[in-house]
């Protein structure tokens, strides 16, 4: 029996009310031998057995009238259509991560999430409105939404999303795949809360399908404002798993024409065979060490998009035994130097133009169109270009800055936004752009570098004496390739056409670099494209350094939900409201309980002239 205000059924205490007036109106039957009653006719002493069975008939009835009125109150479903109840609102938010791609005993986690999501798109009725939300869809429409947001885009940017009948949503839901890392379920959970804060008063419930035994922590207790959250999981233990956590293509940087490419792997397990493979033949394989770890060595690749695929053999999560891997082989850059770099400078660029990692151009500015119109550099100071980077070296001389200030503004014109970059200080009445280059404040000591995100890791730790400030706004500027100790940039970049800036320029009076291990790596990390990047901007068509999601561990479920959990989702949605059947049947009980209270209450005396001794 489904009841839409179960707690009207509180009530039912009150057929305590006719069976206590009953009760009290019994009179006490005392019996005792009285010869005349003998005489009595048969007729008398039936009368008053159906007397007694009136008075119970009555008090069924009466009875019988409050729990009709009980029910009415209590909303009481008949299961037969739905034409009376009102639309529930539900959202069915499903994890499809990467773990719900894991077989267990021939069968996938999801498809196990599928029976339950199924269940209870079963038990709702036609009417009942459903919004199917796969966790994996929560972290990029909210990225759209920051987007919009951001650029004041008076057009919604992320797609709206409309809740569906139970019907199409069980299609939906049989079209669902896993994910290929992990889906953020708590960000599902928030935005599924704020689309049902938005929906009127009535039914309204978040079930979140999981593929395991973990539980939202967040959960509010006692808000009446925010819709329930109930979280169910197939009940399976999640099975041993290992997987390719992290592959790094050449140490992060791109390969280069002529020389071997160097994938490092992570596993999580050790003593894993790993192997690589290109169209469908294995070219590389070998196995990890105690820590998980293995090194694969191709041999020479000519320029050009490379592309295959790491693998593992097999186990119950197949999604993470293969890694797809893609890079872009460059030939050695070609390098135009201007201005005066300095002999250190010099020195690297030869070292690194004779073990055929750089080209030397001695070719004129003025065959460059992009450096049409440039100022001349001042003493001191150098420009290196390449095909896709422009990399400013300052001069010695901080009086200087101010020259170099006018160079990279006319650098800063070739971006094909408006500009981006500027080492000039902003003028109140005509800013400029979002970036400028101070002399050295008085007094300040050395510092490290301790962050290196855009350098080789032999960067870390190389000691600058002195460094110009580098002042930036927010805005074209991408992330600093290093930064000192205390946090300020030590080397800035814009987006393409990349120029990139140095705070010091390398020379053994400003940073120990020059006469550092880290001079040749660093340099030619500086003269080439960044990682990451599409196809028209002169970078990799891919990432150098591909990270996989971490597999999750395994996690022992709570238990699968016991039969007809979805009880305690929402009352049953298939049924009609007895409401009306209620009222006629209490007017009928009424009727005839007053139709029978209305008769005598005990047969009346007998006529003594009628009477006769038998």
């Amino acid at each position: 029996m489904t009841f839409l205000l179960p707690a009207a059924l509180a009530a039912l205490v009150l057929v305590g009310i006719p069976l206590a007036l009953h009760l009290l109106r019994r009179e006490e039957i005392r019996q005792e031998d009285f010869p005349a009653l003998r005489y009595l006719p048969p007729e008398a002493r039936t009368s008053d057995r159906r007397l007694r069975v009136r008075e119970r008939i009555l008090l069924a009835l009466r009875v019988a009238a409050v729990v009709a009125a009980v029910f009415a109150a209590a909303r009481w479903l008949l299961p037969v259509g739905a034409a009376h109840l009102p639309p529930a609102d539900l959202v069915l938010v499903v994890d499809d991560g990467i773990g719900s791609g894991a077989v267990v005993e021939g069968r996938r986690i999801l498809d196990l999430q599928r029976e339950l999501a199924s269940e209870l798109l079963a038990s709702l009725g036609p009417l009942d409105r459903v919004w199917l939300v796969p966790a994996s869809e929560a972290a990029s429409e909210a990225a759209l939404e920051t987007v919009s947001e951001a650029t004041s885009d008076p057009f919604p940017r992320p797609t709206l999303r409309l809740p569906v009948s139970p019907a199409e949503a069980m299609d939906r839901l049989g079209a669902l795949e896993p994910i290929l890392e992990p889906a953020p379920v708590e960000d599902a959970i928030d935005r599924a809360r704020a689309l049902l804060a938005l929906r009127p008063d009535g039914p309204r419930r978040v079930v979140v399908v999981r593929f395991d035994g973990s539980r939202d922590p967040r959960a509010p207790a006692g808000d009446d404002a925010l819709p329930e959250v109930v979280e169910v999981d197939p009940g399976v233990p999640f099975p041993e798993n290992r997987g390719i956590l992290e592959v790094e293509v050449n140490g992060g940087l791109p390969p280069r024409e002529g020389d071997p490419v160097q994938l490092r792997v992570r596993v999580s397990a050790a003593d894993v065979a790993v192997r690589f493979v290109v169209e469908g033949e294995m070219v590389a394989a070998t196995r990890t060490d105690p820590a998980g770890e293995a090194v694969l060595v191709l041999p020479p690749q000519e320029p050009g998009d490379f592309s295959g695929w790491l693998e593992l053999d097999p186990d119950a999560l197949r999604l993470d035994d293969r890694v797809p891997v893609e890079f872009r082989v460059l030939p050695p850059p070609r390098v135009r130097v201007l201005g005066n770099p300095g002999a250190w400078t010099r020195t690297a660029l030869s070292t690194l133009e004779a073990g055929g990692r750089i080209r030397l151009d001695a070719s004129s500015p003025g065959d460059d169109p992009r450096l049409a119109g440039i100022p001349s550099l001042p003493a001191g100071s150098a420009l290196l270009v390449t095909d896709e980077v422009l990399l400013l070296l300052p001069p010695t001389d901080p009086t200087l800055v101010a020259g170099v200030n006018r160079v990279v503004a006319a650098l800063a014109s070739l971006a094909p936004l408006p500009p981006l970059v500027s080492l000039a200080p902003p003028v109140p009445a005509s800013p400029g752009p979002p970036i400028w280059l101070e002399a050295p404040r008085p007094g300040a000591g050395f510092q490290e570098v301790n962050r290196v995100p855009g350098l080789p890791d032999a960067a870390r730790g190389i000691e600058v004496t002195r460094h110009y400030e580098l002042g930036f706004r927010d805005g074209g500027i991408s992330p600093p390739m290093a930064l000192l100790l205390d946090g300020s940039p030590w080397i800035l970049e814009t987006p393409p056409p990349t120029l990139r800036i140095l705070a010091s320029p390398l020379d053994p009076g400003w940073t120990d670099l020059p006469v550092s291990a880290a001079m040749i790596p660093v340099l030619e990390r500086l003269l080439l494209p960044s990682p990451g990047g599409g196809v028209g901007q002169g970078t990799m068509t891919a990432p150098a350094r591909l990270s996989t999601p971490v597999s999750p561990d395994p996690v022992a479920s709570e238990g699968s939900p016991p039969r007809g959990w979805t009880a305690s989702v929402l009352p049953a949605r298939r049924g009609r409201d007895a409401t009306p059947f209620l009222a006629w049947l209490l007017f009928v009980i009424l009727c005839t309980e007053g139709w029978l209270a209305a008769g005598p209450r005990s047969r009346t005396r007998p006529d003594p002239e009628t009477s006769s001794p038998s």
